[in-house]
């Protein structure tokens, strides 16, 4: 099988970030790697963010008014650009920080747009961007990466590997990384369970970089030539503070070339399965999935109950908390109820995730006209987001019935 090929990017911090540093990494980071962008496949760009209890917004990246932005106090923004709005062939995300999460900023590049090929001059580019924020945010750890990918989703490619949720990994980024790659970023935290500066100088690896705030690690010259004995030898270094799977949970399928399968190092050896194998659903699993429709619990009280940290759409939402403002958002325009539907709680996502998992919401339309236009309007947005309608149609011409379903995944 062919696989595509990407360039991911991704810096973690702790340090508190004002709206001003979100749009210029935005802006200077797409302003830099755009010249390698082909022009045929970006011709739609699109700017999207979210702020405290207000809903999903976007504007064409000519129309956004980055100057407004800086001074707005962002959770999210988002630039997704491609050869059509639902195509994001070049995507950077930055969320903010959430309970013991920290801030993040992460970017894929499709190979696609780049006619798939990652120039030396790109990779300069890549690295000295990366370096700068690394510095500039006071981050604690980050990588850089060029490999087959399976999703665009907020998970590294390790912690895909070894089904480490990034909500369960990323609290403990100071000590921790994200897995091992072409580029990675590590401080202090991250070099005293690996033996010190100098046991990592032991690795030939081909440069070694001292930051005001860490230390940049690149494994060779080119991104997309690692030399095999400096893979095994740093991924055998970094077993320490890699991301750790639960015992007995099996690895996910590993479609990456520079993700070894690594045994993780476990206290006690992992008990043969007893029940059903895992990712599979059983009639059980089933059933309670269509009780799900027939009685949805009230999503306020599931979400405050769920300790899955994406337990909701999680191509739409990047954390239990901006699901949960979406569900306050309906509320403060009318509705008078907001269900969960179409929930998935198989013993072993909720062993892997944390809990289960759902992908719908129900809502209950108020009785008066202006509520309901203004839960309309919302539902309108989302639907038209996802691509379920089509310019010039509207939402409000087509719903007669006291709810509505907004479905995402």
């Amino acid at each position: 099988m062919i696989m595509g090929q990407a360039i991911r990017i991704s810096i973690i911090t702790f340090e508190p970030l004002s709206g001003d540093t979100v749009v210029e990494v935005a802006q200077e980071t797409f302003a830099a790697i755009k010249p390698y962008l082909r022009p045929d496949r970006l011709t739609h760009a699109t700017v999207y963010w979210t702020l405290p209890w207000q809903k999903h917004r976007k504007r064409s990246l000519q129309r956004a008014d980055w100057q407004a932005l800086g001074q707005m106090e962002l959770e999210t923004l988002e630039i997704g650009a491609g050869d059509n709005e639902h195509s994001r062939l070049y995507n950077f995300n930055y969320r903010y920080a959430v309970n013991d999460l920290p801030y993040r900023f992460d970017w894929f590049i499709d190979g696609e747009i780049l006619n798939n090929r990652a120039s030396v001059p790109l990779q300069e580019t890549v690295v000295a961007m990366s370096k700068q924020i690394f510095v500039t945010t006071n981050a604690c750890t980050g990588y850089i990466s060029c490999d087959n990918y399976s999703s665009v989703g907020s998970a590294s490619p390790y912690e895909m590997v070894v089904r480490c949720a990034p909500g369960m990994n990323m609290p403990k980024c100071r000590t921790q990384t994200r897995g091992y790659y072409w580029g990675n970023f590590l401080t202090n935290g991250h070099l005293e369970p690996i033996g010190g500066l100098e046991r990592l100088q032991q690795v030939p690896v081909h440069h070694i970089e001292h930051l005001p705030n860490g230390y940049y690690v690149q494994l060779s010259e080119n991104m997309t030539d690692i030399p095999r004995p400096v893979l095994e030898e740093i991924a055998h270094l970094f077993a320490p503070i890699l991301p750790q799977a639960k015992p007995g949970m099996p690895p996910g399928e590993n479609v990456y070339r520079f993700v070894l399968d690594v045994p993780q190092p476990m206290e006690t050896p992992p008990e043969p399965p007893v029940l059903a194998p895992a990712n599979t659903v059983t009639m059980a699993d089933f059933a309670r999935f269509m009780e799900s429709f027939q009685n949805p619990p009230e999503a306020r009280e599931w979400l405050a109950n769920n300790s899955n940290p994406y337990p909701l759409a999680g191509n739409r939402f990047g954390s239990r908390e901006e699901a949960r403002q979406f569900v306050e958002t309906l509320y403060a325009a009318g509705a008078t109820a907001v269900h969960i539907t179409m929930i998935h709680d198989e013993p072993w996502r909720i062993e892997q995730e944390g809990g289960p998992y759902a992908e719908s919401l129900l809502v209950k339309l108020p009785d008066t006209a202006q509520a309901r236009a203004k839960v309309l309007d919302i539902a309108d947005e989302e639907m038209r987001n996802e691509g379920f309608l089509e310019d010039g149609e509207r939402l409000a011409d087509k719903v007669t019935e006291d709810n509505i379903s907004l479905w995402w995944d």
